[in-house]
């Protein structure tokens, strides 16, 4: 999601950005959610810095807030300042897409993960232990013996 210049105030589309990803991570056992924030180079480093945690900072306010995301849920949020920017620092389009928060939901699909044999297949593989009966042994020759 995008801010505008000096801002960390999270616009009407950016908390539809972020209900839409709360939506998508509900019901997913093990998710966390990591968040990164960045600026542009304009400005100190001291200020970019203070200014991408402030960023993270109300992205984790918000899902904390308005969409009740456990903090625990919530990993190594994290302000980055000018660096990793994914767009030029010598044009305003490019600036604009710097300015941003990143957000990830991680997903440990282990605990999401189907059960590797389906119900169908535990019945087409069962197989019964039925008991058979103990061999006899044939009776053994006849003797030419009289009673």
């Amino acid at each position: 999601m995008r801010f505008a210049t000096g801002s960390a105030m999270l616009s009407a589309e950016a908390k539809s950005t972020l209900d839409s990803l709360v939506a998508i991570g509900t019901g997913l056992n093990g998710s966390l959610v990591e968040i990164a924030g960045f600026t542009d180079s304009r400005g100190s480093q001291a200020l970019n810095e203070q200014l991408s945690r402030r960023r993270v900072e109300s992205v984790v306010a918000y899902l904390a807030s308005a969409q009740s995301v456990p903090l625990r849920k919530i990993v190594n949020p994290t302000g980055l300042g000018e660096s990793n920017p994914i767009g030029s620092n010598d044009t305003a389009e490019g600036r604009a897409l710097n300015r941003r928060v990143e957000i990830k939901i991680l997903v440990n699909r282990g605990m999401n993960a189907p059960d590797p044999m389906t119900e169908a297949q535990k019945a087409r593989d069962f197989k019964p232990q039925i008991k058979q009966p103990e061999a006899t042994q044939p009776d053994s020759m006849p003797s030419n013996k009289q009673p």
